[in-house]
C-alpha cells in the first residue's frame, strides 16, 4: 500500500466534522490560490499582493464563498459519491464569489481589472469541482483494489450479463471466463479473455482467484456436484447465480449470487406434488401438529398453512419454540390456535381432541440419539406413552387420519430413540386393528438437512470458526433429504393410507459423511484434510469413533417387500402387527420400571418386544 492511499484511507476514516472542516481548509485554500492567479495572468505580475487591502479582500471573498456553499449545502454531500447536484451548487457558489469579489473590490478601493471576476469564476470552477473528482475517483478506485478476483463459470446470456453488472461492483472484480464449449475458446467477452477449463486452472493463482461464480441458472444437482469436483483441489469458493425463475420475477438480480450449499448437492431434482393428496386431509378441517416448533414440525405448520385448513392447532412443550413459530404464520387466512403442554399429559390431549380434530400430525418426539440414551425414562414417557395417549383418544374423539413422523432409526434398532419410535409404530398399527375408525399413516425417512439433529449445523459452525469437524467414522453412512421436500412428501404419504400403512420416503443413495463433510469444507474454499493443518486455508476433520447405539448404515425397510404408491418417491412396506394386548402387557412392565428407573429391566423389556432391538452393552449414566 502506498504513502498517499494510506493518507486517503486515514482520511476516509474521519468522523464527518473532521471532513468538512479538511474540505473547508481546502475550498478556501483554492480560492485565494485562484483569485491570485487570475490577478497575475491578468497584470503579468505578483506585486499586486503588497498593495493595502489584498489580504481583507481575500479574507472577505473566502467568507462569502464558504458561507454560500453551506447554504447551498455543498458540505453536507459525500465527495466519494459525487452527483451533477455538486456541479451546480460549487457554479451558484461561486458565481456569489465572483460578484464579491466586485462588489469588495470597489468598497476597499481596490483597483481590478474587470476581466478577473470571470477568470476566477472559471478557474476556481475547474479546481473545485476536479478536486472532488479526484476524491471520488481515488475512493472508488480503492474499492476497486479491494474487490474479490472472480472467475465467471459460463459465457452465455446470463454470463456476459453477469459481466456487465459486476463492471463497476465494488465487490467482485471479473478477470475471465471458463467456459467447457470449445468454440468460445480463446475469444474476448468485453475485455476478459475465455479460456477451457485447464488453462483457466493455470489462471486461478495468477490472478489469486478467490471465487468461482457460475453463471449457469438452474443447473442440476448433477451438474453443480460435477462443477464443484473439478475444483475441488483449489481453495476456491464457488457461487451460484439466482435461479431464471427469480431473475424474470424480479425476486433477484443478477449480482445477489450465493454460496453453493450442500443443500444444493445432497437434494434431488423436484418432484412436482400431487395436489389432491396435499390438499385431501387439510383443506377446510381441523388440523393437530404435535411438536409444531422443532424442524419437522414448523415446516409441517407452514406448509398444511399453505392448503388452507379451517382451524391449526400448535402443540409444543416448549413455550420459546411455540411463540418463535405463532409469530412466523400467517393468521389472516386459518385460524391458529396455541397449545402449551406436552403429550404425556392425557387431560391436555383430551381437551384438544374434543375441538372435532380431522387429522394429527404427530412430530412430537424426543429424537437426539446421544441424548436419548442418556435420559431413556423420559424419552420412553414421550415417545412411547406419549404417542400411546394420543393414538387412544384419537379414536376416541372420532379423528379420521393420524399421521406418525417415524424414522429409519426405527428398522432394527441399535439404540433407544429408534426403539421407542418402532414401539411408536407397533401402537398405531395395533389400535387399528382393535378399531379401524381412524386410518393411521407411518411415515419412515432419514436425516433432514439443516434440522437441529443433522450434522449440517454442526459442520458448518465448526468450519466457521475453524475448528476441527468431527466425524464419528470414516465409513459412517446416511440418507439425506430437505426438511421442505420430507414435508410435503410425508402430507401427501397421510393422504395415501387404507389402514395402518407404513410408507417409506425415496430418500436416494446414502451418503457417506466423511465426503459430506470434505464437500462442506471445499465449498468454503478451504481445503479439508485428515493430518494437522499445515496453513489456515486447511481445515482438519477427525475421527472420534461411534457413538453409543449408533450404526455405520441406516436401513428403512424391516422386510423387503416394499411396493409402489401412486406417488414415485413414497413406497409402502407391510409389516406383522401385534394385538393391542401384547402392546399392553409391554406398557405396563414399562410403565412399572420407570417409575422405579430400573434402566437394566427397561432395556431387558424393550429386548424382549418385538422390536428387532439390538442395543450395544456400554452403558453411561441415565435419567
Amino acid at each position: 500500500m502506498s504513502i498517499l492511499e494510506k493518507i486517503f484511507r486515514l482520511i476516509f476514516s474521519f468522523n464527518r466534522s473532521w471532513k468538512v472542516f479538511l474540505q473547508i481548509s481546502f475550498d478556501s485554500f483554492l480560492i485565494i490560490n485562484c483569485f491570485i492567479l487570475s490577478m497575475a495572468i491578468r497584470l503579468d505580475s505578483f506585486s499586486f499582493i503588497l498593495y493595502e487591502n489584498f489580504l481583507l479582500l481575500n479574507l472577505l471573498v473566502i467568507s462569502i464563498t464558504i458561507i454560500s456553499f453551506h447554504y447551498l449545502n455543498l458540505y453536507s454531500s459525500i465527495i466519494r459519491y459525487i452527483s451533477n447536484n455538486i456541479f451546480k451548487e460549487i457554479g451558484l457558489g461561486l458565481i456569489i464569489s465572483s460578484i464579491s469579489i466586485f462588489i469588495f473590490s470597489k468598497i476597499l478601493s481596490f483597483q481590478i481589472p474587470r476581466s478577473v471576476p470571470f477568470i476566477y469564476l472559471s478557474f476556481s470552477f475547474c479546481f473545485l469541482t476536479g478536486f472532488r473528482i479526484l476524491i471520488s475517483n481515488t475512493a472508488l478506485l480503492m474499492k476497486l483494489n479491494d474487490r474479490k478476483s472472480v472467475a465467471i463459470y459460463g459465457t452465455e446470456e446470463w454470463g456476459r450479463q453477469l459481466y456487465s453488472s459486476l463492471r463497476n461492483n465494488v465487490e467482485y472484480f471479473p478477470r475471465f471466463f471458463i467456459d467447457e464449449n470449445p468454440e468460445n475458446h480463446n475469444t474476448r467477452i468485453g475485455d476478459l479473455y475465455v479460456y477451457n477449463f485447464n488453462k483457466g486452472l493455470e489462471y486461478l493463482q495468477k490472478y489469486k482467484i478467490n471465487i468461482i461464480l457460475i453463471a449457469i441458472p438452474n443447473l442440476s444437482i448433477f451438474e453443480k456436484e460435477k462443477i464443484l469436483n473439478k475444483f475441488s483441489n483449489f481453495n476456491v469458493q464457488i457461487k451460484i447465480i439466482p435461479t431464471v425463475n427469480d431473475l424474470i420475477d424480479g425476486k433477484k438480480n443478477l449480482e445477489d449470487v450465493r454460496n453453493v450449499s450442500i443443500e444444493d448437492l445432497l437434494g434431488r431434482e423436484k418432484v412436482k406434488p400431487k395436489l389432491e393428496l396435499l390438499k385431501k386431509n387439510i383443506i377446510n378441517k381441523n388440523i393437530l401438529v404435535t411438536g409444531c416448533g422443532g424442524s419437522i414440525g414448523s415446516e409441517l405448520c407452514h406448509q398444511i398453512l399453505k392448503n388452507k385448513p379451517k382451524v391449526l392447532y400448535l402443540f409444543d412443550h416448549s413455550e420459546y419454540l411455540l411463540h418463535k413459530l405463532s409469530t412466523s404464520l400467517d393468521f389472516t387466512k386459518s385460524k391458529i390456535i396455541s397449545v402449551l403442554g406436552t403429550v404425556q399429559s392425557e387431560e391436555t390431549i383430551k381437551m384438544i381432541l374434543k375441538n372435532n380434530i380431522d387429522t394429527v400430525f404427530h412430530a412430537a418426539a424426543y429424537k437426539h440419539v446421544p441424548l436419548v440414551e442418556e435420559n431413556i425414562v423420559e424419552s420412553i414417557k414421550t415417545n412411547i406413552f406419549g404417542t400411546y395417549n394420543l393414538v387412544k383418544y384419537a379414536q376416541v374423539y372420532g379423528v379420521k387420519n393420524f399421521i406418525l413422523i417415524s424414522t429409519d432409526k426405527a428398522v432394527r434398532p441399535t439404540n433407544f430413540m429408534g426403539a421407542t419410535k418402532r414401539f411408536s409404530e407397533l401402537i398405531c398399527k395395533a389400535f387399528y386393528e382393535k378399531n379401524k375408525s381412524t386410518l393411521f399413516s407411518i411415515v419412515r425417512f432419514g436425516n433432514v438437512l439443516g434440522s437441529s439433529g443433522s450434522v449440517v449445523p454442526l459442520f458448518k459452525q465448526q468450519i466457521e470458526n475453524k475448528r476441527v469437524i468431527t466425524v464419528t467414522h470414516k465409513k459412517i453412512c446416511r440418507y439425506f433429504m430437505t426438511i421442505s421436500e420430507a414435508v410435503e412428501l410425508v402430507i401427501q404419504a397421510g393422504s395415501l393410507s387404507n389402514g395402518a400403512d407404513i410408507f417409506v420416503l425415496d430418500m436416494g443413495r446414502q451418503i457417506q459423511i466423511f465426503d459430506l463433510a470434505k464437500k462442506m469444507v471445499r465449498l468454503y474454499g478451504l481445503i479439508p484434510t485428515t493430518n494437522k493443518p499445515q496453513h489456515d486455508k486447511e481445515i482438519q476433520i477427525k475421527f472420534t469413533g461411534l457413538r453409543k447405539g449408533e450404526k455405520l448404515f441406516e436401513e428403512l425397510f424391516l422386510e423387503k417387500n416394499s411396493k409402489k404408491t401412486i406417488h414415485p418417491l413414497i413406497m409402502s412396506t407391510k409389516e406383522k402387527t401385534y394385538p393391542i394386548k401384547i402392546i399392553n402387557d409391554i406398557l405396563s412392565e414399562l410403565k412399572n420400571n420407570c417409575k422405579t428407573y430400573n434402566i437394566k429391566n427397561i432395556e431387558k423389556i424393550l429386548k424382549d418386544a418385538p422390536l428387532h432391538f439390538n442395543p450395544s452393552n456400554k452403558r453411561t449414566k441415565n435419567f
